[in-house]
């Protein structure tokens, strides 16, 4: 957003020392002056982790069942596993259910949201890896 310009410039630089000869279809001399802003967070910001951890909760809440009232938190007492719990770090969304189509279906759902908000993903993994699941 506008508003946040002078917290993500870079220093200006001359458009022949970064290699532009045009941007957006408009031809640029070599010696105009551009001022490169970021289009991302930058991950040495101090800010930087939390902004993706809370981006990612509040996509992932747009899926109807992602509640933060099922999700589980690092030192929290788990709530109740019905129909699932669900927990984001940073990138990585966690869906736990006794139903292993219950917890597909939502995770695949985050994914839908997450890709719809312009976030890429890898793939949904289901499942436990064939291990016994401790919650039986």
């Amino acid at each position: 957003p506008e508003g946040l310009h002078e917290y993500f410039g870079l220093e200006a630089v001359r458009a022949v020392d970064v290699g532009l000869d045009e941007l957006d279809g408009v031809a640029l001399r070599g010696d105009e002056i551009l001022f490169p802003l970021l289009r991302v967070v930058p991950m040495g910001w101090t800010l930087a982790l939390q902004i993706c951890q809370e981006l990612h909760e509040c996509v992932a809440e747009r899926v109807a069942s992602v509640r933060p009232e099922n999700r589980f938190y690092d030192k929290w007492l788990v709530p109740s596993m019905r129909p699932f719990i669900h927990t984001e770090y940073v990138d990585n969304f966690v869906g736990l259910s006794k139903d292993e189509d219950t917890s597909s279906l939502v995770a695949h759902q985050v994914q839908t949201a997450l890709q719809s908000a312009g976030l890429p993903t890898h793939d949904v993994v289901v499942g436990c890896g064939g291990n016994p699941s401790p919650f039986d």
